[in-house]
């Protein structure tokens, strides 16, 4: 097939080309919908981490409180489904750095990544009594992110270490179902600390 050319440049290409240039930029942008605050942090409350919700709609938040004192414990925030909040829960025994949060979806126990205990807790919502649910092994782990699958096993991320952690439904030594080096940061990023999130709605 012979391609008609002006001046040097194919006329298809030139025609494609232009009409991207005349098409407005909002008809190609992503569609984000309508972007409102959600709710705002209490007082003395910064750097919102993990977030879960439970079947009522409430909303349930962990933050990585690096300007409070190294002895202070976590603290889960929860709030009612229109934002308004409701507690401030301290989690006994943990740290002060939680990373990710969920409900487990066969025995409905929160459950919370300590960072800096390396750890990942039960957590009484209600109280913030607290017991150790799952435990690792390894130099310096890292734990930070966690999902679930269909028959109820755990999977926590271990950014250090560059694993993923398997456990069963009840807890206890996990065991290194993924190993890679892709899983490791590559550097470091102090995150900002904002005060309030945002829901969107379509």
């Amino acid at each position: 097939m012979r391609m008609i050319k002006s001046q040097g440049m194919p006329i298809l290409p030139m025609l494609i080309l232009l009409v991207l240039l005349a098409t407005p930029l909002a008809a190609r942008a992503w569609e984000r919908g309508k972007v409102e605050t959600f709710a705002t942090l209490p007082t003395g409350e910064a750097h919102p981490e993990g977030i879960t919700v439970d079947r009522e709609g409430n909303v349930y938040v962990v933050t990585v409180a690096v300007e409070k004192p190294r002895t202070s414990e976590g603290a889960l925030l929860v709030f009612d489904p229109q934002g308004k909040h409701l507690r401030t829960v301290s989690i006994k025994g943990s740290s002060r750095l939680l990373l990710d949060l969920g409900f487990h979806p066969r025995t409905g126990q929160l459950l919370v990544v300590d960072y800096l205990g390396a750890t990942r807790v039960c957590v009484d919502p209600g109280t913030g009594a607290s017991s150790v649910f799952m435990t690792v092994s390894g130099k310096n782990p890292g734990l930070d992110g966690l999902t679930f699958d269909p028959a109820g096993n755990v999977y926590v991320t271990d950014a250090h270490q560059g694993i993923i952690w398997k456990v069963g439904p009840d807890g206890g030594e996990a065991s290194a179902w993924v190993t890679s080096a892709l899983l490791k940061p590559r550097g470091y990023h102090r995150p900002s600390a904002p005060m309030a999130w945002r829901s969107t709605t379509r």
